[in-house]
């Protein structure tokens, strides 16, 4: 019997990758419905579902569990988020909100440096994790987080709120802003987020795989900096006028996994190359 050739046994081996699984959650206050509809990650028609993160107003922490994905369908995915120090609903500002995506931005999570005149520009880190993931899988995570507002004059305690994101201990990745206030109708990378790929699931024990993250106000000067650069455009404002807050206003998790048959189907490959090579 004549074995296909590689080209062809590695190419049904592909064909038998499971597609993406996207987790969506935005992070809502407590009037909020919560937002419908795509993001950045996918435009999958019909996956338009988010897991809604309502703040009630008071601690600072928030846990979601068995979040659903973007077809509404029940999944094992935990998540969790400790030390920010609120929310807001921004009634007004130039965050994106074009296109339909001011359910999505207006309301978020929030870090609040405080005013405290001897500490002029103070960093805080809130950390959080996604769990019950596949331990050793590769994850896509994009965090947004861009609040209200960025212009001079609009504010000075409301400035350059984009915030500052790192996974399992890697470089951190920050978010800014596109000069328009209300948007351009456009969600880019390092804009309204930030994306890391390829993120590998941690053994974090009876907790499954987990991806461990922080989120800090983007401090580049001062007596604590977190940042060597201010992407927003009040960067170089002095005191609590650039950096005393950070938003978050959701995160989508991505993961590609292949199923078994998948894995099968590249074994049997492999097998048939080497035979061949034998002969």
């Amino acid at each position: 019997m004549k074995l296909l050739p590689p080209f062809a046994l590695f190419a049904l081996a592909c064909s038998g990758l499971a597609t993406a699984t996207v987790v969506n959650i935005d992070f809502a206050t407590p009037n909020s419905s919560g937002y419908t509809g795509f993001g950045a990650a996918e435009t999958t028609p019909g996956h338009t579902v988010w897991n809604t993160g309502a703040y009630s107003g008071s601690g600072n922490s928030i846990t979601l569990l068995d979040l659903v994905d973007s077809a509404g369908s029940l999944t094992t995915v935990d998540f969790t988020l400790s030390g920010f120090q609120g929310s807001n609903a921004a009634g007004g500002g130039e965050m994106e909100r074009a296109s339909g995506y001011s359910e999505l931005m207006t309301d978020y999570l929030q870090i609040d440096g405080g005013m405290d005149s001897s500490v002029p520009e103070f960093a805080v880190t809130a950390t959080g994790k996604f769990s019950n993931l596949v331990v050793g899988a590769s994850y896509d995570i994009y965090f947004y987080g861009q609040g209200s507002t960025f212009s001079p004059g609009a504010g000075a305690i409301n400035r350059g709120q984009n915030s500052l994101f790192s996974v399992n201990g890697g470089a951190p990745l920050q978010t800014s802003w596109d000069g328009i206030a209300g948007g351009n109708g456009i969600l880019t990378n390092g804009v309204e987020y930030v994306r890391f790929m390829n993120v590998v699931a941690l053994n974090g024990g009876a907790e499954g795989g987990v991806i461990n993250f922080t989120w800090a106000n983007v401090v580049a000067s001062g007596s604590y900096p977190n940042a060597t650069q201010d992407l927003a455009p009040n960067g170089n404002a002095t005191g609590n006028t650039a950096s005393r807050y950070a938003a978050l206003n959701a995160v989508q998790l991505v993961s590609v996994i292949p199923e078994p048959s998948g894995a099968l189907l590249a074994l049997l490959g492999m097998t048939g190359l080497l035979a061949r090579r034998r002969r």
